[in-house]
């Protein structure tokens, strides 16, 4: 009989942790496992008849046998970052003190209660009914196995956010308008022993393929999957979120 190992396998997993009020830490993680060895064990004792360090094994089967497959972790990555998710309405009792505070005007909440107490004053507001949609994209380093930023002799990220607004009468009417791309870069400069790895993102698949040189990256990244960096029709209240990581590794060269 001939039993063979896998080269290598990856586990995954995620946690969010709740931290004060509204802020909520996310945290992704990886981990990668390649062969030791296989063992072959006496079913009915246990014993540990056979065994070698390559990937594969061809043996007579002479006795009830178990086949084990030892795996020993290489490498491993892991990158987190901070949701801000928006506060709760206020309470609808809460409205006539909200509207009567001036420094409130024109805020979320401030507006939320306007509209709740009286929707024909909401409709003559402009500053409560200009309705934005938005695509923000954003730039993070991440040194896989280490500290974020450890391996990084110096690094520079620019993203950036394109906007568009409709009046009430445009979202009624369900028009759409063209949101421009946003163009983003990175440079960097590592530590002796490191190496770019990837270019990943956060976020949904919005943007497209990157291009990469010794030490920068550049790309663009639209309100929606596009093969070209241009303009994209949206409608109103449409957020795009993205966040371009740079990941690093440890060079193959290099002892762990």
């Amino acid at each position: 009989m001939t039993v063979q190992a896998g080269n290598s396998f990856w586990q995954y997993g995620n946690s969010q942790t709740c931290e004060c009020c509204w802020y909520i830490r996310v945290t992704e993680w990886g981990k990668r496992y390649v062969p030791q060895a296989i063992e072959l064990v006496d079913w009915d004792t246990g014993e540990v008849y056979g065994s070698t360090n390559s990937t594969s094994l061809t043996f007579q089967i002479g006795r009830n046998t178990i086949v084990r497959f030892k795996y020993v972790r290489t490498e491993s990555w892991s990158r987190s970052w901070t949701v801000i998710p928006p506060p709760p309405s206020p309470p609808i009792n809460k409205c006539p003190e909200i509207l009567n505070d001036q420094n409130k005007r024109c805020t979320g909440e401030w507006c939320y209660c306007l509209y709740q107490l009286d929707p024909e004053a909401w409709k003559k507001e402009p500053c409560c009914y200009r309705i934005r949609s938005c695509l923000r994209v954003g730039v993070d380093f991440c040194c896989s196995g280490a500290e974020k930023y450890s391996c990084l002799a110096s690094q520079s990220g620019r993203g950036g956010e394109s906007c568009v607004e409709f009046t009430l009468a445009e979202v009624q009417q369900g028009v759409k308008k063209p949101l421009s791309p946003v163009i983003w870069s990175a440079s960097w400069s590592l530590k002796p022993g490191w190496e770019l790895k990837d270019i990943g993102r956060i976020g949904p698949n919005i943007c497209l393929q990157p291009s990469v040189a010794s030490g920068s990256a550049s790309g663009c990244c639209t309100a929606g999957p596009s093969n070209r960096c241009e303009a994209v029709d949206v409608g109103p209240n449409e957020i795009y979120s993205v966040t371009i990581i740079v990941i690093f590794e440890v060079k193959n060269n290099v002892a762990g």
